[in-house]
């Protein structure tokens, strides 16, 4: 009996059945076509992940449509409880029969992630068995809660909008999280990466839910003989379907009420000195009350500077800074505060510090500012190199016209960053560029492109310029695709110049520099070395790593690795996500790491030493690749 209805379902839905098993197919070819086509940037299960995402979500939507929906609202399923055909049997060959399809083309793509995965030695029996428990407990939790839907019938769809708009709800107000529940766990960032730790706590809320889903169909689809099921089946009265409706407006009306009340107040600062300039605000706090002469001064002058900066860029307004003391960083240190929906910049320095100097803090504010103020738009790689100069160069905006030795630091630090050659391509792969200098290197070379355009251009023509790239109002929707941003548009259109004639002048005034300042830049130390991972067992790894300066220092010099663990997608690193190993330099000494690593995980690592000279750090230049 159980094949006569098996038979019936393929009869009855192969159309169906066949065209979710196609799409998958497809799906899944152009998921591995493009893993193939990155290499090694990522795991072969991060294809899994997304095909797991897309089939557990979209197949199972369509297979319960075409099993359950369409036969109960056709009342197909009447004529066989006519038959001597057990009700529960029909259920469950229903149940089985779209739950195989379904996990028929999850185990096809898991074969073929672990064929890629096998190419490059990253499979073992323990690690394709950790992924397999992830990926079809997934889907079969989405196919069972789709199934459920299904016996709902003409209110499954004002289910799943009350259920979508209850969760947004209590997620936003905070009286849930998402990241650690089971079935979102399995599906997280270390889904292709995790070879050892069995995720038993994900596991088992999510084979409770399949239990718990599946009984609920069970009882919805058997209690009175089926007649409830088949109630639901039938289309809505029209009484029905206002009363539907007015129900998700007002489950609408309660979350938008409820999200207005939860909305915090502004950030702001308590006891701090206030300095307020035509529509730019700077708060001080350093602890000491609201009328340090320390704070007030310093509030003072950040408004002065922000003020004037505003009305050389032409930009309507600014968000209001708020600076907190800090006293265990650097006086040439400054850190971020994340401060939400772009309330401001919150910044924490050690300004009471002897060693504080106003320019350089305000050379690294000012881009803080605009990336806020343009709300990330001019942090785009197309237009990134002009950001990152614009500090400097607005810190020196007294002496445009001088050469750049004027500025001897500067202009060695835009020397070392040239050592290794520097092209306009180096403009349009900036973070790449940054990466392999350093940022302060990076920023004195982008000072010295800024200030070769006010000495060849003329310092109006620069200002047009720094306006149209920096300080011009974005179009905050769809219009921002048919408008070029990039940093040599802006510079055709306001200064008439080609960006090839700007790149050679701007290497001819390098090289001027550099007949001047010879001498001091073959002093500077270069910062190489190499790291070398050291099997623990087959599956962990140890980090080992030797530096070479050359030339060698004199006296006892100390450097740093900097280090951080990286996720799937390769992203632009913030500071404060690097871990630092210090050592005292000796050649050919090798250090190690004290934690130990995964095979397979990511690594972003570079050797950073201090140089007095130019008052910065020099690095190696950051790799990112594989532990292998």
């Amino acid at each position: 009996m159980t094949g006569t209805l098996l038979r019936k379902e393929l009869r009855q839905h192969w159309i169906g059945l066949l065209a979710v098993l196609a799409v998958g197919l497809m799906s899944n070819l152009l998921i591995v076509a493009a893993s193939m086509a990155r290499s090694n940037a990522e795991s072969p299960f991060e294809g899994l992940r997304l095909f797991t995402i897309l089939i557990g979500m979209i197949g199972a939507l369509v297979l319960n449509h075409r099993l359950v929906v369409v036969e109960y609202q056709a009342r197909t399923q009447l004529f066989l409880e006519a038959l001597p055909v057990s009700r529960w049997r029909m259920v469950t060959v229903k149940y089985f029969l779209g739950l195989a399809v379904i996990l028929f083309l999850e185990g096809m793509a898991l074969v073929i992630a672990c064929l890629l995965a096998a190419r490059h030695g990253d499979l073992t029996i323990r690690f394709a068995t950790i992924v397999g428990a992830r990926s079809f407990s997934t889907v079969w939790l989405v196919y069972s809660f789709c199934f459920l839907m299904g016996l709902t019938g003409r209110y499954r769809l004002a289910l799943y909008l009350t259920l979508l708009l209850t969760g947004m709800l209590l997620i936003e107000r905070k009286a849930v999280g998402i990241s650690g529940f089971g079935p979102v766990v399995l599906l997280d960032a270390r889904f292709g990466y995790e070879r050892e730790v069995v995720p038993w706590a994900a596991l088992e809320i999510t084979w409770l839910l399949i239990l718990l889903f599946s009984l609920l169909a069970a009882v919805l689809s058997l209690i009175r003989e089926g007649s409830i099921a088949a109630l639901l089946a039938e289309k809505m009265s029209h009484r029905e379907k206002v009363l539907v409706a007015a129900s998700i407006c007002g489950l609408l009306f309660a979350a938008a009420t409820l999200s207005e009340k939860v909305k915090k107040e502004p950030f702001d600062l308590k006891h701090a000195s206030v300095a307020e300039e035509q529509g730019v605000k700077v708060k001080v706090a350093s602890g000491q009350g609201e009328d340090d002469p320390v704070s007030s001064r310093l509030a003072s002058h950040v408004a002065k500077e922000l003020t004037a900066m505003r009305e050389y860029l032409g930009i309507k307004e600014l968000p209001p800074v708020f600076i907190v003391r800090r006293r265990d960083l650097d006086a040439d240190r400054y850190d971020r505060g994340e401060l939400v929906r772009s309330e401001g910049i919150h910044v924490q320095a050690n300004f009471t510090s002897k060693e504080w100097q106003d320019e350089s803090f305000i050379a690294w504010l000012v881009p803080e500012v605009l990336a806020i103020a343009s709300k990330g738009r001019v942090k785009h790689e197309s237009q990134r190199w002009v950001l990152d100069g614009f500090g400097l160069f607005w810190v020196g905006r007294d002496h445009l016209e001088s050469a750049l030795t004027q500025d001897h630091v500067l202009a060695l630090r835009s020397l070392y960053g040239a050592q290794q050659g520097f092209a306009q391509a180096d403009l349009h792969r900036w973070l790449s560029f940054r990466e392999r200098v350093g940022e302060s290197i990076a920023s004195a070379m982008a000072w010295s492109g800024l200030k070769t355009l006010a000495r060849r251009q003329g310092s109006d023509q620069c200002q047009k310029f720094l306006r149209a790239v920096l300080g011009a109002r974005q179009s905050q929707d769809f219009r921002v695709l048919f408008k070029s941003n990039s940093w040599e548009h802006h510079l055709r259109e306001q200064t008439k110049a080609a960006p090839e004639s700007l790149v050679l002048q701007w290497q001819e005034e390098l090289a001027s520099a550099r007949q001047s300042l010879a001498p001091e830049l073959a002093k500077l130390p270069r910062v190489s070395g190499q790291v070398n991972y050291v099997p623990l067992s087959a599956e962990t790894r140890k980090v080992k790593y030797r530096v070479v300066l050359n030339p060698a220092p004199a006296s006892e010099t100390r450097y740093s690795f900097l280090y951080q663990t990286l996720s799937v997608l390769d992203e632009e690193s913030q500071p404060k996500d690097l871990q630092r190993d210090q050592n005292g330099y000796a050649q050919n000494a090798e250090a190690e790491l004290p934690e130990s690593y995964a095979r397979g995980q990511r690594l972003r690592w570079t050797f950073a030493l201090d140089v007095p000279t130019l008052r910065c750090q020099v690095i190696s230049g950051y790799v990112r690749e594989e532990i292998r």
